[in-house]
């Protein structure tokens, strides 16, 4: 069951357009610190 739910929270966290939505926002932000955290979010996501 806890397999379970952590398969859940991590196809909830790797497609969520929520998330997507976020990944961007803090992408182009203009702040540089919230656009490194962007960046890593998104490596982060893509498996790396």
């Amino acid at each position: 069951m806890l397999e379970r739910i952590k398969d859940n929270i991590y196809q909830w966290f790797c497609e969520s357009s929520t998330i997507d939505r976020l990944e961007e926002l803090l992408v182009y932000n203009s702040s540089e610190t919230l656009s490194k955290l962007g960046m890593r979010l998104f490596w982060y996501r893509m498996g790396d």
